[in-house]
């Protein structure tokens, strides 16, 4: 009987995770290349988001997955940017 609970429970976790969505995450990357860590997001995370932030001429990333996302732009004197998908591994940014 124990064997047959702990396998259930493993079934269960093992799908709960294939349905979590999965983001590439960094901090503080200068570039998109050098953001390319995968992670499997936490089951309140429903986006992926990419935060940029450039002033004088150096940009910098951060990845992450978020459970909420209001995407923006603004044009300051630094001009940052924020943006969301829902998709696995959609925040690659490969075209920028």
């Amino acid at each position: 009987m124990r064997i047959l609970l702990v396998s259930l429970l493993a079934a269960a976790v093992c799908l709960h995770l294939a349905d979590s969505l999965r983001c590439y995450t960094c901090f503080a990357a200068t570039s998109h290349k050098g953001c390319l860590s995968e992670t499997t997001c936490s089951p309140n995370d429903k986006y992926c988001m990419t935060f940029s932030n450039s002033t004088s001429g150096l940009t910098l990333i951060n990845k992450r997955c978020a459970p909420t996302c209001k995407s923006t732009k603004s044009s300051f004197s630094s001009s940052v940017s924020m943006s969301c998908c829902k998709d696995d591994l959609c925040n690659d940014d490969s075209d920028e």
